[in-house]
């Protein structure tokens, strides 16, 4: 996955989403892969992520680094102290949970999964506003006459390099609960938190393996994310982001309701030519396999 280093305060990568529902009733799983994915880096980035795609962010990440120096006389000699707190924290939007545990000083501490581990309601869960991933400090102590010395203190369970290892993710929705997952790097030191992609079981209370994100049939989901639809002069131009449905209906409709134009989308793009149509707006459809995209076309 191409990575993109970004500062960021909201959700807003370009997210592309399927739907793999299985024939096993157990699982039918919302994939999201974030393309490019999404870094932070700096103190104060944080991002959010709606895991099951409701328009509501489902968990928040963020980073804080912290920078301090000072000196304290010692002897004969000035001993210069130089501190640094790099952290990373995971928080859970209320009535959601991650897969964690109490540690050092009492704070939580989200898992670290590999990929196929299970995900389910017999794992221990917590619901702590802020969870410590990976939270470093280091202190230098130098002095003019040569000494020097660091101490390095390393917490929570992603606090060293972390590839490709996953966060496991339970949400409530009406008093349902749902399991996820979101696949995560961290950089050595906790340096940088990279976000790769993320899934969910839409199956009340089923279980998900971390990494799972489809099953034998594969539906694209059309939405603002996955579908571009402009207009230049009196022409429509379509693009469907890694389009798989291989054939997907279009038409044009007019104020009135008429179909005016209609055609099908083979490979992730079509340009739609409206001859003799008259400047105004008028309404593209697509029709999904999980139900159909609309959008306003305003043509000059």
């Amino acid at each position: 996955m191409e990575l993109q280093k970004k500062k960021l305060t909201a959700y807003s990568t370009l997210a592309i989403t399927f739907m793999a529902i299985s024939s096993d009733a157990d699982a039918q799983v919302i994939y999201t892969d974030i393309d490019p994915d999404i870094i932070l880096t700096e103190n104060g980035d944080r991002t959010g992520i709606d895991i099951d795609n409701d328009g509501t962010n489902n968990l928040l990440f963020k980073k804080n680094n912290i920078d301090a120096s000072f000196t304290y006389p010692y002897g004969e000699y000035t001993l210069n102290i130089q501190y640094g707190l790099k952290f990373t924290r995971a928080e859970p939007a209320p009535g959601n949970s991650l897969l964690a545990t109490y540690g050092s000083y009492g704070y939580a501490y989200p898992s670290v999964l590999n990929a196929g581990d299970l995900i389910d309601g017999k794992q221990n869960w917590l619901s702590v506003t802020s969870q410590i991933m990976g939270r470093n400090i280091i202190i230098d102590f130098t002095s003019e006459s040569g000494f020097s010395y660091q101490l390095n203190y390393l917490y929570g369970y992603w606090e060293a390099e972390t590839t490709d290892k996953y966060l496991g993710v339970k949400i409530n929705i009406n008093d349902n609960t749902f399991y996820g997952w979101a696949r995560l790097d961290i950089t050595e030191g906790s340096e940088s938190l990279i976000i790769k992609d993320y899934a969910i079981n839409l199956v009340p209370g089923a279980s998900i393996e971390a990494g799972q994100m489809e099953g034998p049939d594969v539906i694209q989901s059309l939405n603002d994310n996955t579908v571009s639809a402009y207009s230049f002069e009196n022409t429509i131009y379509v693009n469907i982001a890694n389009q798989i449905q291989n054939i997907i209906p279009v038409k044009i409709f007019n104020t009135s309701g008429q179909v005016i134009f209609s055609t099908e989308i083979k490979n992730g793009k079509t340009i739609i030519p409206l001859v003799n149509v008259a400047a105004g707006i008028y309404t593209l459809q697509l029709q999904g396999a999980d139900g159909v995209y609309t959008k306003k076309i305003n043509l000059n």
